[in-house]
């Protein structure tokens, strides 16, 4: 790593994408010996330069005073399809907050593009789609919360599941106004 490829963006909040693919591997290889290896071959793009205007800049005094910052970021994509479904059969399920969207969702969601997030590279990691709970806002408590009701709302949701990987921000510790609440896994 050095200055020219950070592991978090300069303009934002989250990971540059090679922070998430790093942090993807190192997901993958703790769960090499949990998950079976899958069968999907997804593709990978040449690094691609987009341009973002991160969360630390958008709405602030520095708007429209500093210039876009540029990222490289490689694309996952499945039969030319950029970017990875979410698959509710995985025995994988990436649960958490916006570090779970970025680069995943895409631009119109705001987070900067779609096929570059941890959901993408953890999928082509164990080749196989994993499952995706993420929310903007608290990964404590909302993420929880939304795995609850989509827990609830699928009796067998929980069969096929080994690996519950939980992703939140230090500042979900140090800025929440959420309180730490019990949330059971199902009914």
């Amino acid at each position: 790593m050095d200055a020219a490829n950070p592991v978090f963006c300069r303009q934002d909040a989250h990971l540059s994408p090679l922070g998430i693919e790093l942090l993807a591997n190192s997901i993958a290889k703790r769960c090499s010996n949990l998950v079976d290896e899958g069968k999907v071959d997804f593709e990978v793009s040449e690094p691609a330069s987009p341009e973002i205007m991160g969360d630390l800049v958008v709405g602030s005094e520095w708007e429209g005073q500093i210039p876009r910052e540029t990222i490289s970021v490689r694309y996952v994509s499945s039969g030319g399809e950029r970017g990875i479904k979410p698959s509710s059969e995985s025995p994988v399920l990436l649960l958490g907050d916006s570090h779970t969207l970025v680069f995943h969702s895409g631009e119109s969601t705001g987070m900067h593009c779609k096929g570059g997030g941890l959901a993408d590279h953890l999928s082509f990691s164990l080749k196989q789609p994993v499952d995706l709970i993420g929310v903007r806002g608290s990964g404590m408590v909302q993420a929880r919360k939304q795995l609850f009701y989509h827990a609830t709302a699928h009796p067998d949701y929980w069969a096929s599941k080994k690996v519950v990987v939980w992703v939140f921000g230090i500042r979900e510790f140090t800025q929440s106004r959420d309180r730490f609440v019990a949330i059971p896994l199902d009914r």
